[in-house]
């Protein structure tokens, strides 16, 4: 194999290995948006706190989930992940 063709060769398996790898990076980072907190790791807890609701956040979702928090939320339940809706 000559010297030219070696060349392109590395080129292509430098752009394959690139493009697996960032692939590799996008997915891993999908997955990672697409998984929700377990309550523990929320702080969740079944009442208010300091006046704060997960029905009044923005994140909640009628009639018991949340978008960031697994499982069954209670409206008058609260999370770290509290947001007041813009």
């Amino acid at each position: 194999m000559g010297s030219q063709a070696r060349n392109e060769a590395s080129r292509r398996d430098l752009l394959v290995s690139a493009i697996a790898a960032a692939a590799s990076v996008l997915g891993t980072a999908r997955v990672r948006a697409q998984t929700k907190a377990s309550k523990a790791e929320a702080q969740y807890q079944p009442g208010p706190k300091g006046g704060q609701i997960c029905a009044m956040c923005q994140l909640f979702c009628q009639p018991h989930a949340c978008q960031v928090v697994e499982g069954d939320i209670l409206p008058q339940g609260w999370c770290k992940f509290f947001t007041i809706p813009d």
